[in-house]
Order: C-alpha cells, then sequence, then structure tokens
C-alpha cells in the first residue's frame, strides 16, 4: 500500500525540528526594499553574489539616475566560467518580463555537450550598450581580465556586441540572431 504524506505528517516535522514559517506580517511586501534588503544580506555574506546593485535613486557616473541594475554571479557560476568559457560566450535577454518591464540579462558559456550554462546575471529597468558595458565590465573584472572567447552570440541587439568591444574583448566570430 502506497503512503502519501499529510498535513498532519508535515505539522509534526515541523514540530520536531523547530521549523518556524515566517509570518505574513515579517515578509517585505515592497519589491524594492525586499531587493535592498537581498543585496545588503549577500554583502555581509562570505561569498559575496552580488557585483553591482543601484537602484533607480542611486548616483553612478556611468549609469543613469533613472536605472535601476543588480548584477550577481553565484560562486558554483565563478567557478565553471575559467574552464569553459574560453570557447565563446552567449547572451540573452528576456524583454519585459516583470510587472516594471525590467530585463533579464543571462550570460552564458557552451560546455563540452554544447549545452548553454548561465554564468551571470543582470537586472535593470534598461536596456543599452551603456548598461551592457557595465554588465560585462562588472563580468570582466570579477572573472579575469583576459577574457577572448572564439565566439561571441547574442540576439540581434547589436549593443551586447558594441558593449563587448567597448570593454575591449576580443571577438574573434560574432554570431547574431540567438
Amino acid at each position: 500500500m502506497k503512503r502519501l504524506i499529510t498535513r498532519k505528517d508535515l505539522q509534526n516535522i515541523k514540530r520536531d525540528f523547530r521549523i518556524m514559517l515566517p509570518s505574513r506580517e515579517s515578509v517585505i511586501q515592497d519589491d524594492g526594499i525586499s531587493a535592498c534588503a537581498w543585496v545588503h544580506k549577500m554583502k555581509i555574506e562570505k561569498d559575496n553574489l552580488v557585483l553591482f546593485y543601484k537602484r533607480l535613486v542611486d548616483p553612478h557616473p556611468a549609469v543613469q539616475n533613472k536605472h535601476f541594475m543588480l548584477v550577481f554571479v553565484t560562486h558554483f557560476q565563478k567557478s565553471i566560467f575559467y574552464p569553459i568559457g574560453a570557447d565563446g560566450i552567449c547572451v540573452d535577454s528576456t524583454h519585459s518580463i516583470s510587472n516594471y518591464n525590467f530585463e533579464l540579462v543571462t550570460m552564458l558559456v557552451i560546455d563540452e555537450y554544447e549545452e548553454g550554462i548561465p554564468v551571470a546575471f543582470c537586472i535593470s529597468s534598461s536596456v543599452s550598450t551603456v548598461i551592457f558595458t557595465h554588465f560585462f565590465k562588472c563580468i570582466k573584472t570579477t572573472m579575469s581580465s583576459s577574457i577572448i572567447p572564439k565566439f561571441f552570440m547574442s540576439d540581434d541587439a547589436v549593443m551586447f556586441k558594441n558593449a563587448m568591444c567597448l570593454i575591449h574583448v576580443p571577438i574573434i566570430y560574432n554570431v547574431l540572431g540567438m
């Protein structure tokens, strides 16, 4: 006979392991404050995921005040970037998937099975050569100063290629139309 877990089983596990779920009052409801709290929490962690964070109101010399930008990379992503990233770098962007019309830009490298593995993320309120140049600078500074991919692949937005060229990453072969 199959025995499925019941609500009572979950309550017993919660009680026995002293698992406390956050109350509705303790969860931050405002997305901006929640993102800011997460970034500040990451800054005190041993392996800080956040490479760059700029709220809409924060001044920055390269990114305009009216723009939001968050760049982050996990420890795993950093570790696989070096061995895999030499062959090629791909960049793709989701277009206006949130209520805020933010973009999620993902940098990927291609592994030996020709599978794309995400190595960095950028969430921004705008897409432009300036935004992508800053994103790529963050990656270049964190990962290595000598990134020389054999190919660079992006969608038809030429700003990706322009941004890569602005940070002086030589592109041997560029493929558009991902």
